[in-house]
């Protein structure tokens, strides 16, 4: 069933006032993306309808299980209830995901209620007493007394029939059920090789907090890498980096893997120092800067959890260099290359 701008009906049965009852416990299943209203927020939801706290118990007799995918045009909702009175599948569709949440909740919740409804009792047969009659000694009428008559209630008519199913039109209104806010934070630690802005092959870590929302990120990074290098005389020079950069990423999701292309800004400084036999030894820092592209993978199985492999290469936009003097003669050992590549891993923590 889809829903263009949801202003289409999804359900047919009224959530009616809460019962006075609880309804039975429940084992609920809900798989979303991670930036959908995750399996606390809908069991909330649903208990709101409900009028009572749900109670979960893994493999109890009632099941909700309910699966959020992307789609071209937004998210579909697969849902199925599993009752001792039979098994409802239905499936929907939203251009929000915090949209199937209130039609998930809202047609779960009038599942448990009809469940949980008192049977209706069957009603005794009632006895009309008539009034015996009055005969007259001259008459000598015989006493005539009415068999019993069962009461019956009359057919339903227009204004006693039950109200009819009555389609849920259900808007796209942010306010219409609280969710999560659409933004996030998280923080990721990377570890990975790199080559071209130092010497040779070089171990990087990264420091990476981030802002994440529906299909984006922005991060700031902070990273710290060391390498050195010697020519056969024994001199060389030992470098440091430091620095820092912005990134923005397109992260399109399919169920908890996240694909992420991204690009910014790098600045660096680099920190060196001549080592081996030198005329003489002095440190120096110098300037670099980048442009990265970059590409990721990621897997988030829980809302507040994911692991990130990263491939970058970054165009330099100034290469310095160092040189040292030997001999009385200066000897370049190590300029910054024109591009440079960084590939790791990251863990990161989710929040709120």
């Amino acid at each position: 069933m889809g829903a263009w701008g949801l202003g289409v009906a999804l359900l047919f049965a009224p959530v009616g006032s809460p019962r006075s009852e609880p309804p039975p416990p429940v084992d609920v299943s809900w798989d979303a993306p991670a930036q959908c209203p995750d399996r606390d927020a809908f069991v909330a939801a649903v208990a709101e309808l409900v009028g009572h706290e749900l109670t979960i118990v893994p493999e109890a007799q009632t099941r909700v299980r309910g699966r959020v995918t992307r789609t071209g045009s937004g998210f579909s909702l697969a849902l199925e209830i599993a009752t001792p009175t039979g098994t409802d599948e239905r499936a929907f569709e939203a251009t929000k995901c915090g949209s199937l949440v209130d039609v998930g909740s809202l047609v779960v919740a009038t599942r448990l209620l009809d469940d949980s409804a008192p049977a209706a009792t069957e009603r005794e047969p009632q006895s009309v007493a008539v009034p015996e009659p009055v005969t007259s000694p001259a008459s000598e009428q015989p006493v005539v007394e009415a068999a019993p008559v069962e009461a019956t209630e009359a057919p339903p008519t227009e204004a006693t029939r039950p109200a009819s199913p009555a389609a849920v039109v259900v808007q796209d209104d942010p306010a219409a059920v609280p969710r999560r806010r659409a933004v996030r934070g998280a923080f990721a630690l990377l570890g990975g090789v790199a080559s071209g802005v130092l010497p040779g092959a070089f171990a990087v870590v990264r420091a990476e907090p981030s802002v994440l929302g529906d299909q984006w990120r922005a991060s700031m990074v902070a990273q710290w890498g060391r390498s050195e290098t010697r020519e056969p005389e024994g001199a060389g020079v030992r470098v440091q980096q430091l620095g820092g950069g912005l990134r923005g990423c397109w992260v399109p999701t399919i169920g908890p893997i996240e694909a992420l292309a991204c690009s910014g800004v790098d600045l660096a400084v680099l920190f060196a120092r001549g080592i081996g036999d030198l005329d003489e030894t002095e440190r120096t820092q110098q300037l670099w800067v980048g442009v990265p592209l970059g590409a990721g993978l990621g897997w988030s199985p829980w809302r507040w959890f994911a692991l990130r492999a990263t491939v970058e290469m970054s165009i330099a936009l100034r290469k310095p260099g160092f040189h040292v003097m030997v001999d009385q003669s200066r000897v370049t050992l190590f300029r910054s290359a024109a591009v440079g590549v960084f590939g790791g891993a990251a863990v990161e923590v989710r929040f709120p």
